[in-house]
C-alpha cells in the first residue's frame, strides 16, 4: 500500500492530491507495436482511472510518447494529464521564456510552491531563459510552474541534451493557476514535467497528452 518512485518516466493526473500517490505497484501489461510498445496499467481501485503510455521511435533522435487516461469511475472527474520525466543528478535544465509582445499586459507567469526559495543558488531567472541546476545533496526542494507557450525545455547532462516538447494551447485552462510546464528538483534528481488541459472528463472518456 506504499507508493514508490521507480524513476524514469511516469503518468499522473493534476492537480496533485492524496490519491495522486496511488500505490502503482501491480504488473503492467505491454504489447509491442511497430517502432515501439504500448504499456497499460490496471485500473485504479480508488479513482477508477486507467493509465496507458505508448512509446514510439519516430526518428534517429526523436521518441513520441502518448499518454492516455481512461475515466471508468462511473462519474465525471476534473483533472489534467501530467507527464513527468525523472532526470539524473548533476545536470542543468534550460527553460525558454515567453517572448510574445503583449504591449502593456504581462506575457508570462511563474508559479512557486511554498518551499521554493527564489534566491536558491541552483536557480537563475533571466529575461529570456530560466535555468535550474540539479546539485546532488542539496538540502531544499524546489518547484516552479510556467505558462510555457513555446512548449519546450531541455536538460544538459553527461555531454548530452535531452529536449522535451509538447503543445501549449493558448486560452485553455491549466492546473496550478495556469501551468502547462512544471519542474522540481531535490537532492537526488530533477523532474521535467508537462501538463495537459484541465477540465471535466466524463465517465467513459479517454484523454490524451503527447510529448
Amino acid at each position: 500500500k506504499t507508493w514508490y518512485l521507480y524513476g524514469g518516466h511516469r503518468l499522473w493526473i493534476s492537480p496533485e492530491y492524496a490519491d495522486t500517490y496511488y500505490p502503482d505497484n501491480t504488473p503492467v501489461a505491454f504489447e509491442k507495436i511497430k517502432n515501439g510498445a504500448v504499456f497499460v496499467s490496471e485500473a485504479q481501485a480508488i479513482t477508477g482511472l486507467q493509465f496507458t503510455i505508448t512509446v514510439e521511435i519516430v526518428g534517429d533522435t526523436e521518441v513520441k510518447v502518448s499518454h492516455y487516461v481512461s475515466n471508468n469511475s462511473g462519474e465525471s472527474q476534473d483533472y489534467a494529464l501530467w507527464a513527468l520525466t525523472v532526470l539524473s543528478s548533476g545536470g542543468t535544465e534550460i527553460i525558454k521564456m515567453n517572448d510574445n509582445d503583449t504591449e502593456l499586459l504581462p506575457n508570462r507567469m511563474i508559479t512557486a510552491w511554498p518551499y521554493t526559495n527564489l534566491a536558491d543558488e541552483r536557480l537563475y531567472l533571466g529575461k529570456k531563459f530560466v535555468t535550474l541546476k540539479q546539485i546532488p545533496g542539496s538540502a531544499e526542494n524546489l518547484k516552479l510552474g510556467f505558462d510555457l507557450n513555446y512548449g519546450t525545455a531541455a536538460y544538459l547532462n553527461h555531454g548530452s541534451m535531452f529536449v522535451k516538447k509538447y503543445t501549449h494551447y493558448d486560452g485553455s485552462e491549466y492546473p496550478d493557476g495556469g501551468c502547462s510546464f512544471e519542474t522540481f528538483t531535490n537532492k537526488n534528481f530533477l523532474e521535467c514535467e508537462t501538463l495537459g488541459e484541465l477540465g471535466a472528463k466524463p465517465d467513459g472518456s479517454v484523454t490524451c497528452h503527447v510529448e
